[in-house]
């Protein structure tokens, strides 16, 4: 009985962390790029890469399809790509960096824009 107990326990433990991870990276998936799958993300590709017989190593071929896909989203200047379930944003666009780390509202900057 004690078994069973802490079986379920488990279960819902893991079945809270997904449903946590899910949560955190729903509005990951409204990004540009390849869409994952429930559960198991983009891992398919990645276990083909790492069970054929290859002449480079696997990771040679996972940066070729990183970089393919900066090339196929470039006009949105960022992506999502997913490894795994496990989300990589993918920023390539130097206005969008900005942005992003707030450097627009910087002191050092604010002068440089008055100058302008």
């Amino acid at each position: 009985m004690l078994l069973y107990i802490a079986l379920v326990v488990v279960v819902l433990f893991c079945v809270r962390l997904l449903l946590d991870k899910q949560s955190r990276v729903c509005h990951l998936k409204r990004l540009p790029g390849l869409k994952p799958q429930f559960l198991i993300g983009n891992i398919g590709w990645i276990l083909n890469i790492y069970t054929r017989k290859s002449e480079y190593h696997p990771s040679v071929y996972i940066l070729e399809r990183v970089l393919g896909h900066n090339v196929l989203f470039e006009k949105h200047g960022f992506h999502c790509f997913w490894i795994g379930s496990s989300p990589i944003v993918s920023v390539f666009s130097p206005h969008l960096l900005e942005v992003s780390f707030g450097l627009l509202n910087a002191p050092e900057h604010a002068e440089n824009k008055r100058t302008q």
